[in-house]
């Protein structure tokens, strides 16, 4: 009996604490890509600007 009781207590307290701190991840993850999105939105219309500028000449 001593060791069935053990190792049910050792595996409870490990998944508990591990999905607590999953989700947590995530939810910074898409704060980050809206930022990447607009730099690449700034990227973009610089290159627009140049082939007009070049046209132009």
């Amino acid at each position: 009996m001593a060791p069935t009781t053990t190792p049910a207590t050792t595996p409870a307290i490990a998944p508990t604490t591990t999905p607590a701190t999953t989700p947590a991840t995530p939810a910074t993850t898409p704060a980050t890509t809206t930022e990447v999105t607009t730099i690449f939105d700034v990227k973009t219309f610089g290159a627009v600007a140049d082939d007009k500028t070049d046209n132009v000449l």
